[in-house]
């Protein structure tokens, strides 16, 4: 199981949709893999990036950078504001290979998943840690699927923590400024037993809400969809 520590440490970038994105730029440029690994200069062979293009890889910042070149996929080295949609996406890679890096969901779990949501909106809207920002109900509903938690009560504790207590979020924002992104595969935000959670850009809309069209990178989406789940595993049960 990742500990809160190493949830810090996951990259900003979901695994199997980065290698899903650099095939399809593979493909349509025709080249191969040995000509790739041969532009790495020794640091990925042709088995690397095969495991990497198939999602079977964690990777570094520099890594992502270093392929984004060379496959020709656009990467950004910070958090740049940008409207973005709250999805589960239920096929990542090495993330799902193996119970050490599947994140299961205890309830002390949950805030650390709200903060690293909460960081990441603030960067991408450019507001400042402390401010108190309006929360998307669709973003509620993804957040309560993905946490098995009432959407009433991840409002009440995304609340709480949006007054930044013990500076939390703050570290949060802070840690993103030197991070490398990769738009067009989505931001990372948690890994949970639902699957990943992910800030998708694609299908943006003008005015800022929330995108209604699927994703194009990766087919295992679930976009702004509620499950029924049992009475046993809704809030007001396990509060009673």
């Amino acid at each position: 199981m990742i500990t809160v520590t190493e949830l810090d440490t996951l990259s900003l970038v979901p695994p199997a949709r980065f290698g899903h994105l650099l095939a399809e730029y593979r493909w349509a440029s025709g080249v191969d893999l040995e000509s790739l690994s041969h532009l790495t200069i020794g640091r990925f062979d042709v088995v690397d990036l095969a495991d990497i293009e198939a999602g079977r890889r964690p990777l570094a910042d520099d890594d992502l950078v270093l392929l984004s070149a060379i496959y020709g996929v656009h990467s950004e080295g910070a958090v740049h504001p940008r409207r973005t949609r709250l999805t589960i996406d239920l096929e990542e890679g090495f993330l799902a290979s193996g119970s050490h890096r599947r994140l299961l969901h205890p309830d002390d779990l949950v805030d650390d998943v709200l903060v690293r949501y909460l960081g990441l909106i603030i960067a991408l809207r450019g507001a400042a840690p402390g401010a108190q920002l309006p929360l998307r109900h669709d973003d509620l509903l993804v957040l309560s699927d993905a946490l098995l938690f009432e959407p009433e009560e991840i409002e009440t504790r995304l609340a709480t923590l949006m007054t930044n207590p013990r500076d939390r979020v703050g570290r949060r924002v802070r840690r993103l400024s030197r991070r490398t992104v990769v738009p067009e595969a989505g931001i990372l935000v948690a890994a949970t037993g639902e699957g990943l959670l992910v800030l998708d850009g694609n299908g943006e809309q003008p005015d800022g809400g929330i995108a209604l069209r699927p994703a194009t990178v990766g087919s295992n989406v679930i976009a702004l969809a509620r499950r029924e789940r049992p009475e046993a595993e809704s809030f007001a049960a396990r509060s009673a």
